[in-house]
This record gives structure tokens, C-alpha cells and sequence, in this order.
């Protein structure tokens, strides 16, 4: 095995997955695909086999890894874990080493960009001041200095988020035994109270029947029109039908590969979704003949949409909405229209708006979960919308079908009673 260059470390480039170059006896230099470098060693104790992640390059040159790496040989070589080195660098871990290990292990279930800002967060408002900190000495007003020079820039959500970085971070520590004390517990009364949320405007459910009729009537492109009777009828977000632009590249949206025509549903695919999970939609017939649509005008291999959420956006102003309705505002529409009907479990819904789940073991949830009580749910959605674009009034705060959350209703039964 040949031994890594200074220029093989410099030029390494991210890709689509982490990859690692050996550089021999154990150490590897992991690039990451946010464009992170770590060096890694690898290695063998009490049967068990091992990892151990030295320092982020450049920070931390080949010369110093490699010089690292033989210290920890010599360790293992005496029967000692490398773990249990003297040197301060092992013994005493500071916040810089616990950041990257939190991060290493929660970055593979997020999405590339969300991962790559997350890091970037942590990067520029905590290593400054803490990385080099050894874990048992960051006090609680290191962790608040550091917050409040994020919001004197003007940034207070992103200093409440970061505190909560900063609070995994030691959770983690503690459980790996590597400190005591979680400094960053509890900073809410300390930080700036969170800015007033400003909603997104949003449609009420007896404006429909003129929005439709607004919409049908639009002059603009076809594609348009058909986008948005998709984000309504499947709520979804923008980035997820037509794409996103991250760093200055703009990513695809829709492609025909995604929409399963015969099982009748669309799978997003991980990469365009918020927390880097598929997504499923069940399809319906409104739904279904939209893609159709989309399809028949498509040339074959391109996107089914070429547009940006601009195009949407402006769409909404020449029909006269702006200040009145946003295309994300559609999500809130059918979110209050679907929890206050009393059909449908509170989970189903959030499922199928793809919100995060908060409880860590269920936050690696299997996309067809509820699968049977989503497509009921999409059923009742989009016939809900097909009875206002028919001019009808969208009301469904009864029961109609005398069934109850725990026992939704037919899609079926459903429509006929709509007809």
C-alpha cells in the first residue's frame, strides 16, 4: 500500500457518499461527503475491533497524524487501548473531539445540505471558543458566551438552535463517559426569547372553490397550474416536487422514475427530502391524471417539472394572492383541515406531512408506515378538493361516514357521499 501524498489530502474531494484513503497500518483519512476530513484509525482490542478519529485535516497535518498513529501503535504493541493514552490529546477529550464524534454519528440521517449546514453552524460558533476546551472544564458561561455572540449578530433562532447542538453534544460525551456534567442544559431562560413566528398565509377552506376557478382560468404555462393543484392536493413541500438549489446548484425535482403508476405511489426520494428519509404519497385519481399529464408533455430522461418555487410564487400573485396565500401555506390548509375533521389519527397525519419525529428511536421510521390509513386520508383530501374546483363548498368538519380517528374512513364510501 502506498503511503498518502500532502497533495492527494489536499485535492481529496467530496462525493455522493463518504469514501476513506489508507494511508497504512490502521489510519485513513475519511472524506466526508460534506467535504469534511478526518483522520481515522482502525485497529484491534480485546477481540473487538475498533475506530478512533484523530483530528479534522488540515488542522491536523499527515506529519502529526502519522506521528499520532505511532504513539498508538506503540500502545496497542504494550497491550494498552489507545484509548487510554496518557497524552492529553486522548485523555482529557475536549469539545472539539465530542462535536466531531456527535457528528459523525448523526450525520448519515440527515440530508447532504442539511448536514453540511449543521456542521458549518457548529464549526463557526462553537470551535472558536470551546473546541479546544477539555470536556470537564467548558462551564455553562462558556456555552452562553459563545450563544450570545451568535445573537448579536441578530441571530436568535439560530443561537437556540445551536445551544441545542451544543446539548447533544454533551449528552453524547456523558454517555461515552468522557465527562459529568452537561453545561449546555437549560439555556432557554438565558438566551433571547424566540422571535414572533410569522405564518404563512394561508387559504381557507371556502376560499377553494375560487382559487380553483382562478387557477383554471390562469394564462401561464400548463406546468405551472398543474404544480399547484399537486403541492395542494398532495401538501407537499416545494423542494420536494420541483427541486432545491444548494450551494448554487440547482437539483432536480420530479422524474417519472419516482411516480408508480400501477401501485398508485410517488416515492420522493431521500436526497429531496427535509430529514434525508423517503417519502411516500399514495396517489389518487386527481393526482394520478396529473401525473399523467406531466408525463405525456415530458421528453424522456428530463425532469417532469422545469420550474423553480419562484414560478409557483408569482403564479399565486398575478391571480391575485400575494400577502393572501403561499405555495408552503398550502401544507397548512390541509394540516388543519385533516386534524380538525376527526377522521384520522393525529400520527397518520404527521406522517404523511412528513413532519420530524422528535423521538429518536422512531425517527428512523419505515416510509410505508400507516401506509393503508394514508391512502384513506389522500382519498379524503383530494375529494375534498375535486367537490371545491367542481364549485361545491369544501366543508369537512362533520363526520359524515359516523366513523371515528381510530377507524378512518373509506375512500370509497367517502367520494360517493361527495358526488
Amino acid at each position: 500500500m502506498m503511503p498518502l501524498s500532502k497533495l492527494q489530502c489536499d485535492h481529496a474531494k467530496p462525493g455522493d457518499k463518504n469514501y476513506s484513503l489508507a494511508d497504512g497500518d490502521g489510519m485513513s483519512l475519511s472524506v466526508r461527503k460534506t467535504g469534511r476530513k478526518v483522520w481515522e484509525f482502525r485497529y484491534r482490542f480485546d477481540g473487538k475491533e475498533e475506530r478512533l478519529m484523530m483530528g479534522d485535516y488540515p488542522a491536523l497535518p499527515l506529519k502529526s497524524a502519522r506521528a499520532m498513529r505511532a504513539q498508538m501503535r506503540e500502545a496497542l504493541a504494550k497491550g494498552l487501548d489507545p484509548r487510554a493514552l496518557d497524552d492529553a490529546s486522548f485523555k482529557s477529550k475536549t469539545f472539539s473531539h465530542a462535536a466531531e464524534f456527535w457528528f459523525h454519528k448523526e450525520q448519515d440521517r440527515w440530508s447532504h445540505g442539511f448536514a453540511g449546514r449543521v456542521w458549518n453552524r457548529v464549526a463557526r460558533d462553537l470551535l472558536p471558543s470551546l473546541g479546544h476546551t477539555p470536556l470537564t472544564e467548558v462551564t455553562r458561561s462558556d456555552v452562553i458566551a459563545a450563544l450570545r455572540s451568535v445573537e448579536d449578530r441578530g441571530a436568535i433562532e439560530t443561537a437556540r438552535r445551536i445551544g441545542g447542538y451544543a446539548r447533544d453534544i454533551f449528552s453524547l460525551a456523558i454517555s461515552e463517559e468522557w465527562c459529568d456534567v452537561n453545561p449546555a442544559m437549560d439555556l432557554t431562560k438565558s438566551l433571547k426569547p424566540k422571535p414572533k413566528v410569522r405564518h404563512n398565509p394561508r387559504l381557507k377552506l371556502d376560499q377553494l372553490p375560487e382559487f380553483f376557478n382562478k387557477l383554471n382560468d390562469y394564462e401561464g404555462e400548463e406546468e405551472t397550474r398543474i404544480a399547484l393543484k399537486l403541492i395542494l392536493h398532495t401538501f407537499v413541500r416545494t423542494k420536494e416536487l420541483v427541486g432545491k438549489t444548494d450551494g448554487g446548484v440547482r437539483t432536480h425535482g420530479l422524474r417519472a422514475e419516482e411516480v408508480d403508476l400501477v401501485g398508485k405511489v410517488w416515492r420522493i426520494p431521500a436526497d429531496r427530502m427535509k430529514m434525508g428519509t423517503e417519502h411516500i404519497v399514495p396517489l389518487t385519481d386527481t393526482t394520478e391524471a396529473l401525473f399523467r399529464r406531466l408525463i405525456e408533455r415530458a421528453e424522456p430522461g428530463e425532469p417532469l417539472l422545469n420550474m423553480s418555487n419562484n414560478t409557483m410564487i408569482f403564479a399565486l400573485y398575478r391571480m391575485g394572492y400575494h400577502t393572501k396565500a403561499t405555495v408552503h401555506g398550502f401544507r397548512s390548509t390541509a394540516s388543519t383541515a385533516l386534524n380538525e375533521c376527526g377522521l384520522f389519527r393525529g400520527e397518520v397525519i404527521e406522517k404523511q406531512l412528513s413532519h420530524e419525529e422528535k423521538n429518536e428511536v422512531r425517527a428512523a421510521y419505515n416510509a410505508a408506515e400507516y401506509l393503508n390509513e394514508r391512502r384513506t386520508l389522500m382519498h379524503w383530501w383530494s375529494a375534498l378538493l375535486d367537490k371545491a374546483e367542481a364549485g361545491g363548498e369544501a366543508e369537512p368538519y362533520i363526520d359524515l361516514l359516523g366513523t371515528g380517528p381510530a377507524e378512518p374512513a373509506d375512500p370509497d364510501k367517502f367520494v360517493d357521499l361527495l358526488s
